[in-house]
């Protein structure tokens, strides 16, 4: 009997250090997942667990929920489209559906939307989790918010192409856009000209008043030469106080001829910079395509000795290269 007691006795105290060590365990536990929320809720991007079936959240952090509480059921597309069912865009596709497909790690550029509903470009890192059998059943995304890097990327590749001054093309995007209409050009059986344009007194501004008040000056002149120009029309700054202007789509010189007044013309008018009117007038001078050149560098070349022909002649005007070969003297033709 007293031998019965002890086993007893043992077993109790067995049983109790079971459950002690098993809520120990679960302590430990809760204690873990506590400190991986903290951690998780630390992290300035967006951090979640997804359901692979339903879309539905199994776990995320603070920055993910964008305000909303814990616990509460949310679906990815919830919480980073503000929809009601799942993204199904080919440009941005779901970092759920290609792991589902491919069952391994992705990494997929998307558009998010924040609590306002502004568009943010994010780069979404994905990764499955496998049940027994090895289907994906769960899906680890992380996010960063690359909308400030992919707008530096696009700024970049625009000053690339265009002139910090002004905004307008520069020289590199305006020879890709003439190379393309000379090639147009010649498929339709047409003309197109390309006019170069430099400024006459704008030393004298430079001196008088200052480089800033020259800045100035310039940017006066590019935005009445978009303004005066055709949507078809390109308008480049080749730098200091000259433009370059491609014409396309002419059926003959004189067809050039009306863009060159509009352009003559348009700075007759002083230009209103911070302060005071400035006076300027330009010297124009035009290469026609085919004849003059058959190369952006040739036309570019034929459109300056004319532009200085002009200026030889007080400015104020505007000549065509000649039609003859190469070397021959400028045509006679001159307005201004």
């Amino acid at each position: 009997m007293k031998e019965n007691n002890g086993d007893q006795a043992r077993k109790a105290i067995d049983e109790y250090e079971r459950e002690r060590s098993g809520l120990e365990m679960v302590k430990d536990q809760v204690v873990l997942q506590r400190q991986l929320d903290r951690i998780l809720d630390a992290l300035p991007h967006s951090f979640y667990v997804i359901n692979a079936n339903d879309y539905s959240i199994v776990l995320a952090n603070q920055a993910a929920l964008g305000g909303q509480k814990k616990g509460d059921r949310h679906t990815c597309y919830e919480l980073t489209h503000n929809r009601t069912s799942p993204c199904l865009s080919t440009e941005h596709p779901c970092p759920l559906e290609v792991v589902k497909k491919s069952k391994k790690p992705t990494l997929v550029e998307h558009i998010h939307y924040d609590s306002k509903g502004e568009p943010r470009c994010v780069e979404v890192h994905g990764f499955p989790i496998f049940d027994e059998l090895g289907e994906v059943i769960e899906m680890v995304e992380y996010c960063f918010d690359i909308t400030k890097r992919k707008q530096a990327e696009q700024r970049l590749a625009h000053l690339a192409t265009h002139d910090a001054l002004t905004d307008l093309p520069n020289r590199a995007l305006f020879n890709i856009r003439l190379k393309l209409e000379m090639e147009h050009a010649l498929r339709d059986k047409n003309r197109l000209a390309v006019m170069l344009l430099d400024l006459d007194g704008f030393k004298e501004i430079n001196d008088t008043l200052g480089h800033d008040a020259g800045d100035e000056a310039l940017i006066a002149v590019a935005r009445r030469l978009e303004a005066i120009l055709r949507e078809s029309d390109t308008v480049a700054r080749l730098g200091g106080d000259e433009f370059l202007v491609l014409v396309p789509d002419i059926s003959s010189f004189e067809d050039a001829a009306i863009t060159a007044d509009k352009i003559i013309k348009t700075l007759e008018t002083p230009l209103e910079i911070p302060g005071q009117k400035v006076a300027i007038k330009g010297s124009l001078g035009i290469a026609i395509f085919p004849g003059n050149g058959d190369d952006p560098e040739s036309l570019i070349k034929y459109a300056d000795t004319a532009m200085y022909s002009v200026k030889g002649q007080g400015g104020g005007g505007y000549a065509y290269h000649s039609k003859a070969k190469v070397g021959s003297t400028l045509s006679k033709e001159k307005r201004g």
